[in-house]
Parts: structure tokens; sequence; C-alpha cells
């Protein structure tokens, strides 16, 4: 399958039951662990997205929040993993990206600060339709000075089953070191936490057939959905002529993909977004 309009997706990723929209709640992840009343789906299948929007800076160098949001809402997904999100920053115009875009697309965002940048701060975020019963953002190893690394999660119920939503962001280097020791610490992570049911996505730097993939697969046991899907690869980056593939949503086994595409967006980030659509255990 090649890569799809924001509509097409929606068309291709359809929920199978409609959820009522709910009230914007945003929460800024602080290194803390908060409870609430778990979420609960009432549904069979999730659609999932992950989209690196390189701070809404789009390739026609516009800074744009609005861009990114009105893609969320065309996919309609019911977990987002988003990269290089700016909150306050100089670069942004001040801008509180994670709480523009989930306002704008009608979903509760938790941003997982990273590092102070430009006076605000830089990571990653999750977004969801409504409120989880607990959130964290856990700092990953790092080699370098200058960036800070960070696997966020998301825990929630789904028919009755725990969830666990992963989205992180790994090196760029050429040498894999810290990414293979940051799959390492995920894979500690996901141990710890003791969900069977768990989803992790974002920008990986690293090509299907990285020792990075191949430890994500072999040693925290998840499947990327595109090879679970019997797809050919498809490139992420960069968008207006991708000729790699960085940016991934993995699951574990029980899950099956039913749908999967890579969104033809070549203005809005310097990646393009990634759904699938995948029917619970």
């Amino acid at each position: 399958m090649g890569t799809l309009t924001p509509k097409t997706a929606k068309s291709l990723c359809q929920r199978s039951a409609n959820l009522k929209p709910h009230k914007f709640i945003y929460a800024v992840i602080l290194g803390m662990t908060f409870c609430l009343p778990p979420l609960v789906f009432s549904q069979d299948t999730l659609t999932v997205m992950t989209y690196n929007i390189h701070h809404a800076e789009g390739m026609d160098g516009v800074v744009n929040e609005n861009r990114i949001a009105e893609i969320i809402k065309e996919v309609d997904p019911d977990f987002v993993a988003l990269q290089e999100v700016d909150s306050g920053t100089v670069r942004s115009f001040r801008t509180d990206q994670p709480g523009a875009i989930a306002h704008l697309s009608n979903r509760v965002a938790y941003f997982g600060h990273n590092l102070n940048f430009q006076g605000g701060g830089y990571g990653n975020v999750i977004l969801t339709r409504d409120s989880v019963s607990a959130w964290d953002n856990v700092f990953l190893p790092s080699r370098y000075q200058g960036e800070q690394r960070g696997v966020m999660y998301v825990r929630t119920d789904v028919n009755g089953r725990k969830l666990l939503f992963l989205a992180t962001h790994l090196d760029y280097r050429s040498k894999d070191v810290e990414r293979l020791a940051s799959v390492a610490m995920i894979d500690s992570l996901i141990d710890a936490l003791k969900i069977s049911n768990v989803i992790l996505a974002g920008d990986l730097n690293d090509i299907p057939e990285s020792e990075t993939v191949r430890r994500i697969r072999q040693n925290i046991g998840l499947q990327a959905v595109q090879r679970a899907g019997g797809q050919k690869t498809v490139f992420t980056f960069p968008a207006d002529s991708a000729t790699k593939k960085i940016d991934y949503i993995f699951t574990s086994d029980d899950f099956q993909c039913i749908g999967y595409a890579v969104l033809h967006e070549p203005v809005a980030s310097d990646h393009l977004p990634v759904v699938t659509r995948i029917m619970l255990p």
C-alpha cells in the first residue's frame, strides 16, 4: 500500500463504534505518575497514529499547528504519538503546542518534557480521546550532550483489557549505541509495568533492517504493524521526497493489523504521518 491522503486513511481506518467528543484536558508531565478514573473504550478496533511534527514547521518554513491538528481530525485516531513538539519556545512563537493541537483536534494531550529549549520545553506528546488512568515520562539513556530523549506512556482499559501505549523518539546519529541502550530501557519499562497488551509508536531514526528494529521485535517481542499487514516498506522521511522508513508503530503479538497507511502530506512537517487500524486481542 502506498501513501494515502488523510481523508482516505480515515476511511481505511474507520472506527467500528462512534464515541462522543469530550472536553479538552491538557496535562504536563513532570516525571510523575498521576491517577484518574480509567478511560474505557466500547469498541473492538483501535486507530493509532504516529507523527514527527517538526515543531509544526512545514517544508515551506511556516510554523502552523492548525495543519497538524487538521490531519489528526481527518484520521480521527484513538491514540496519537507526536514527536518534536515545542511548548513555549521562541521558534514556535511561545505557543503551547501540546495544548493548541489537542484543543484543535478535540483530544487530551500528555506532554513529556525532555529538555529545556529557547525559554520553553521540547519533547514527545501522546494524544487520547479522554483522560487515562495513569501516565508518565521516562528519560532514556543519554550518550551525548544537547538532547535528552524520553519515552512516554499512558495506561488505560479497552474492553476490560489493560493497554499500554508508549511514544518515543530515538537518537539520530549513525552509531546506534544510544538507540540500543534506549531499546533496552524501554524493554525494562514494559516488563516493570506488567501489561501484556502493548503499542509502541514513534520516530526511531533507524531503518527496518537495523539492529534497533530487530531488538524491538526479538527482545521486547513487538511486531511492526507494516510487517504484520504484509505490506512492502513505505518510506516516511523526508516528507516531500521520502527515501527512508524511520517512523513506526509496533504492537504485541495478540493484536491484528487490519489497515496500514503512510499519509501523503508533503508540506505540514518534514516527516509523513503513519496510521494503522488494529483489532484488539
